[in-house]
């Protein structure tokens, strides 16, 4: 099925994102001060803030996150306090109570209000939740604003009893509604959506939802027309993980009633809900499928443990950024070729790009293995993959390795990533996870391409986030951003694992991350020129 969310979705991440990630922060105890009071303190998920960083919180334009406790002695409400975002410290929120006793219990709810909106007797305007009979939380309105608005994004968490510190999840799901075909959306102007009856209220403390539905309407733009989504909302999801009943669509002149039968909602999760509108004839029926909180994403750091997360964790160290995913091009690709490697469960992940390219820039082959000797050029291709297509850059390193070179020819470009590559910049892979450092073939190069000169890339985005937390700050030859013209102005290409069959001679083929109208995007070097080298790995 056609990924749906290629959108940006600003601040929809994972409670827990990184597979392999510690769990929540344990529920502290903490002992009152001489005065009585204690101290409590609430995690935030590591994306929760919509710029995937801790250290630097904002929020969607024109809102701001706000987060209120309650805290509860025998059954009743004893204390509320609400704090904005900017009292917020490395991601958590901090406050001081004054319990009667031990057995006191402390519930959060955290959402966005008005940027400019200022607080009464301690409390700040609701916006899109109803806050004023907390525990319980319904929706506030019921229009427009509940659909296509990440800024209906929200978090909970209910401690133990006596227990002062935890992280917050999200008791929603994101649900959309989208096209087998974006070609129709894109074409349809507006769509209205009518009947639309969700469950209106959910309890923070047992998790329970409301069995009073609402009815939620709206009429404008698709959500995302270029990628085919109609409309998506924030719903919530607690001992009820299914919708009361149909909704009803107008597109145009056409009126169609879709069922939700076959969606089945998980909190913290994005669920797909595909239709075919053009086809409709009666009742539509969906396809449902969910995102997958285990898996990575795009623009995800990648660790020397073998875990990757979103946002960057300063205690562990970084190898690489996640370029491709099994959901967009790394899909085409399978454990089958990567001889002798055993991925976990058996099955593709990822792309990953090292942190940063080879130094000196390497030539693909030198005329011999004497320091200051010259270039030379690549001789046999025999099973090195060829095409723009190629995806097979691991098989292809190793069949160049299998071509050996008339002496005292040497290949340089291949042993400094294969062998080289992990102790020489700190990019240590895990044993037995990875397919080990290697050249990219073309169409893997391609991929990176991509992601890389996207808007709004989240690749270049968390390389810069790498030069901005000081990696490779201590050697000026460290390239972290990848390079798109040398000194002298000129585009540089970088290597690939791909072959070139030349009528005359054999070469190897090469990648430019230039954007610019008029440049050939690929090109062809014998190997005997110094071209930047990015390795990556798959896992």
């Amino acid at each position: 099925m056609k990924k749906l969310f290629l959108y940006s979705v600003l601040a929809w991440g994972l409670a827990l994102s990184s597979c392999g990630k510690d769990d929540a922060e344990p529920q502290n105890l903490q002992e009152p001060q001489a005065d009585g009071s204690v101290t409590v303190s609430v995690t935030l998920p590591d994306d929760a803030f919509g710029n995937d960083s801790r250290a630097l919180p904002q929020a969607y334009a024109g809102h701001k996150l706000r987060c209120i406790l309650i805290v509860q002695e025998n059954g009743t409400v004893t204390d509320r306090q609400e704090k904005l975002v900017d009292e917020a410290q490395d991601g958590s929120f901090f406050f001081t109570i004054n319990p009667e006793g031990e057995d006191f219990k402390c519930s959060f709810w955290a959402d966005y209000v008005a940027e400019d909106a200022s607080a009464t007797d301690g409390r700040y305007p609701d916006l899109y939740y109803n806050t004023e009979s907390l525990p319980a939380v319904s929706y506030k309105a019921t229009g427009n604003e509940l659909f296509n608005n990440d800024a209906c994004d929200a978090f909970s968490l209910s401690l133990l009893n006596g227990a002062t510190a935890g992280t917050m999840t999200r008791p929603l799901a994101k649900v959309s509604f989208a096209d087998e075909r974006p070609e129709t959306v894109a074409s349809a102007g507006n769509v209205s959506v009518s009947n639309y009856n969700v469950y209106n209220g959910f309890d923070i403390v047992n998790g329970t939802v409301s069995d009073t539905p609402v009815s939620i309407s709206y009429s404008g733009p698709a959500a995302d027309a270029d990628n085919g989504v109609w409309f998506y909302n924030y719903l919530f999801v607690g001992n009820k993980n299914s919708l009361p009943g149909n909704l009803t669509m107008k597109v145009g002149e056409n009126t169609h009633d879709v069922s939700t039968e076959n969606i089945t909602l998980t909190a913290n999760r994005k669920i797909n809900a595909t239709l075919n509108w053009e086809r409709a004839n009666g009742i539509i029926t969906v396809d449902v499928s969910f995102d997958d909180p285990d898996t990575p994403n795009v623009g995800d750091y990648y660790y020397s443990d073998g875990t990757w997360s979103t946002s960057l964790n300063a205690e562990k160290t970084v190898i690489g950024v996640v370029f491709a995913t099994s959901e967009t091009e790394a899909a085409a690709d399978s454990p089958e070729n990567y001889d002798g490697v055993t991925f976990e469960d058996g099955k593709i992940h990822a792309w990953v790009m090292g942190w940063r390219d080879l130094h000196p820039t390497p030539r693909f082959v030198n005329a011999s293995a004497e320091q200051g000797a010259s270039g030379s050029t690549v001789e046999s291709i025999e099973g090195v993959g060829q095409g723009e297509d190629d995806i097979y850059g691991f098989a292809n390193c190793n069949a160049w390795i299998g071509n050996v070179l008339t002496s005292p020819k040497v290949y340089v470009a291949l042993p400094n990533v294969m062998d080289s590559y992990a102790g020489n910049y700190n990019a240590s892979v895990p044993e037995g996870k990875t397919s080990g450092w290697y050249i990219p073939a073309i169409g893997q190069l391609a991929a990176l391409r991509n992601a890389y000169i996207a808007e709004d890339s989240k690749v270049k985005a968390a390389l810069q986030g790498l030069v901005d937390a000081g990696y490779g700050s201590g050697d000026a030859n460290a390239k972290v951003l990848l390079v798109e013209k040398n000194d002298a102005g000129a585009n540089q290409y970088y290597w690939s694992s791909t072959a070139y069959e030349g009528s005359s001679s054999n070469s190897v083929m090469r990648m430019t991350f230039v954007n610019e109208d008029g440049v050939a995007v690929t090109n062809q070097n014998g190997g005997s020129s110094g071209s930047p080298c990015r390795p990556i790995l798959t896992f």
